[in-house]
């Protein structure tokens, strides 16, 4: 999990050389680092539910897929994370 914690802080990021189960801890550390499930109050235990039931439904294609996903989640954590013009925009 420290490689996956690293590895969200970072522009090279690449979630097509990760497996499933990496993606899938990627979502919940992002989540949780955001404190999206508190704040949301949603249970832990459904998001991952959740996580699993999107990831299920993902129709076998090479581009838009599950990693795809999860690559778009992380670029957009990394964008609003690294810039501080838009942390103060949302603070």
């Amino acid at each position: 999990l420290k490689k996956l914690n690293d590895a969200i802080d970072s522009w090279d990021f690449y979630a097509p050389s990760l497996s499933r189960i990496e993606c899938f801890h990627v979502i919940l550390l992002i989540f949780r680092r955001l404190d999206l499930l508190e704040v949301l109050e949603v249970d832990e235990d459904k998001f991952k539910e959740f996580i699993l039931v999107i990831e299920h439904n993902y129709h076998p294609n090479p581009y838009h897929n599950f990693f795809h996903a999860v690559d778009v989640l992380q670029c957009c954590y990394f964008l609003l994370n690294s810039s501080m013009m838009l942390r103060r925009l949302f603070k």
